[in-house]
This record gives structure tokens, C-alpha cells and sequence, in this order.
């Protein structure tokens, strides 16, 4: 579960600066720290109506997976972690499944797994 609030600033068109540290405590305790910056969640313009990169519970996962994809080699442990994260910040069933999967897919292209 997400220990603090998701605290931002808008640095460029897609792309935000946290503010503070962003905490989760899940199967593990990460930290991402303030300054790091993010793109939320990279989702095709055409499912914006469904998944909104920026708005929703999914927006702190995002975060996390971002933050863990730059320090972690692992992308099955990056993508698990992420995973957990939404089903912990109640993320729907439809909505986690898809973007998981999406990630999986997108690694897989780029041949990280």
C-alpha cells in the first residue's frame, strides 16, 4: 500500500517531477524519490477514455514501475511489483489485468524478457 500521497509537477508535455517521496509497502518497502520523473502510465491515446495516463488509482503504480524499471534489471520483478501495487491501491480486476499486460507485451518487444 501506498504510505504517502502522490505529489507532482507538470515539467513537460508528458512528463512530471515528483515533489516528495512516493512510499510503498508491499512485499517489500520502495521509496521513489522526489525529483524523480515520470511519464505515468505510457498508454495509447486511443484507451484514454478507459485509462487515463495521469488520473485514477493506477497513477501511484505507475510511478512505482517507472521508478523500479530504471533501478532493477529484472522486468518480471518490476512488472510482478507493479502488479501488487494496483490490486493494493484497488485498481479494478479488467483494468490491472490489461495494463500488466500491456507492460509484459511492451517488454517483450523490446526483448527484455
Amino acid at each position: 500500500m501506498f504510505k504517502t500521497p502522490l505529489q507532482v509537477e507538470k515539467i513537460g508535455e508528458n512528463k512530471w517531477r515528483l515533489l516528495s517521496p512516493l512510499v510503498y509497502e508491499g512485499s517489500r518497502r520502495y521509496i521513489v524519490p522526489a525529483g524523480f520523473e515520470t511519464d505515468f502510465a505510457s498508454v495509447p491515446r486511443i484507451f484514454w477514455r478507459i485509462c487515463p495516463p495521469v488520473a485514477g488509482n493506477h497513477a501511484e503504480p505507475a510511478v512505482l514501475h517507472d521508478y523500479l524499471c530504471e533501478i532493477y534489471p529484472d522486468q518480471r520483478t518490476t512488472d510482478r511489483i507493479f502488479l501488487e501495487a494496483m490490486e493494493s491501491n484497488d485498481v479494478g480486476w479488467l483494468k490491472r489485468t490489461l495494463m500488466f499486460q500491456a507492460v509484459r507485451l511492451y517488454q517483450i518487444i523490446k526483448g527484455n524478457y
